[in-house]
């Protein structure tokens, strides 16, 4: 494996470069559109630090996501190990934080990049990057009671041979209730990391591997979700590997009790580390992100057809785009480093939350917000989640005033 790594799963800041060589296929008329975005909540520190992972809605309306950091304080050299948090609208048009859960040591879990997912019965689940008992990164259950929220631990990584290391990205359920997830890297004979499910039964979850990336052309580190279809297919991105060494976008498909890979993208023009969780159109295309762009697949019976439908211009505006959802009318909507408002990281702007909307000549990009800096937030790296009104919901990394630990953000639906 070359060493050209310009992002780990512990750095979403990429190195600013390539976007001179790009090609342009889509028609950008980037407006900023009056922003009416609302901060629902400042982080603390002690509620919390610096939240990566994308928000998740219940049918009540509350939120739920992670803070990298945050919480138990002594817990190792940084702010604390991470949180799990709750918001909830309240009458008066305020939102109230509960902590529903502080990791309390690193053996416990530590570093929480990936936000969280319901089942059924309103559990929560998801993964920390590092901790556990090897230290390479923990699956978990939270469980409500009237004492709480109880964790349970249902898997410590690099435990066995063949297991995977630092799974950064959320977990999904199948329609069995089966979880899925990857790890960046993992044990030999799975050293460029892996796919696993974990499978509930009597006596507990088990671990397997639903693939493993034993080779450089098969894939080397995928560090964010996976996506089912309706098929049961599951899709998603490697940053590295593939026949350029730099990132591939695959399918596995369930083959009875084994899994078939299907590397649908692994060519064309250098340095694509594509990155971001995968979303889907009704008509079964996939977009991604790329840094500095994001690409659309399109399937056929030949195969599937890559095209670049929006390139980050050289500007000291431009939108580098981090995260994307899709609504139901096929409108992208992400968050994005750059932007108008030059405060942050050497001028290049706070961040933006952006819509790309497919037009007759090509797809508009309208930006939402740009994010001040300071009270306002800023670096809005973690996904957001959209309500049946439309309105969207995120985070901010940085920002919110004393600790600079983050904020929480509403952009009221129609906002363009």
């Amino acid at each position: 494996m070359s060493a050209h790594l310009v992002r780990t799963p512990f750095s979403r800041f990429l190195i600013r470069s390539c976007a001179s060589a790009c090609l342009v296929f889509f028609l950008l008329a980037s407006a900023q559109a009056a922003s009416r975005t609302k901060i629902l909540f400042r982080f603390k520190g002690t509620d919390g630090a610096y939240p990566f992972g994308a928000l998740i809605i219940d049918s009540a309306g509350n939120l739920y996501g992670t803070t990298q950091q945050g919480g138990v304080i002594p817990c190792g050299p940084q702010r604390g190990c991470g949180t799990v948090f709750e918001l909830s609208p309240q009458p008066d048009s305020s939102w109230k934080q509960l902590v529903l859960y502080r990791f309390q040591s690193v053996t416990d879990g530590d570093l929480v990049y990936a936000g969280v997912v319901f089942d059924n019965a309103g559990n929560l689940y998801g993964t920390t990057a590092a901790g556990g008992y090897n230290d390479f990164g923990t699956a978990y259950e939270l469980s409500p009671g009237a004492g709480g929220w109880t964790k349970t631990l249902l898997h410590s990584f690099a435990s066995q041979a063949g297991d995977g290391e630092y799974p950064t990205g959320s977990l999904v359920f199948d329609q069995s209730g089966n979880l899925y997830g990857t790890t960046y890297v993992g044990l030999n004979p799975c050293p460029n990391g892996t796919v696993f499910e974990l499978s509930p039964s009597p006596q507990g979850w088990t671990k397997s591997n639903a693939h493993c990336f034993s080779s450089d052309t098969d894939g080397f580190g995928p560090s964010t979700n996976l996506i089912f279809d309706p098929q049961g297919n599951l899709y998603s991105t490697t940053f590295l590997g593939g026949v350029n060494d730099d990132g591939i976008v695959f399918e596995l498909s369930p083959d009875g009790s084994s899994w078939t890979e299907t590397i649908l993208y692994a060519s064309g023009p250098p340095g694509i580390y594509p990155w971001s969780q995968l979303v889907r159109d009704k008509n079964g295309n996939l977009y991604g992100l790329i840094y500095g762009g994001i690409f659309q697949l399109t399937p056929s019976e030949d195969g599937w057809t890559y095209s670049q439908i929006y390139t980050s211009s050289e500007t000291p505006t431009a939108i580098y785009p981090e995260t994307l959802i899709i609504d139901e009318a096929g409108d992208l909507y992400g968050t994005a480093e750059g932007g108008s408002i030059p405060n942050c990281h050497g001028g290049e702007g706070c961040g933006a939350v952006f819509k790309l909307t497919h037009r007759e000549k090509g797809w508009q990009m309208t930006v939402l917000h740009n994010f001040p800096g300071g009270p306002g937030g800023a670096s809005p790296i973690g996904g957001m989640v959209m309500d049946a009104a439309g309105n969207l919901y995120g985070t901010t990394y940085y920002g919110g005033g004393g600790c600079n630990c983050g904020v929480v953000f509403e952009i009221p639906a129609n906002a363009d």
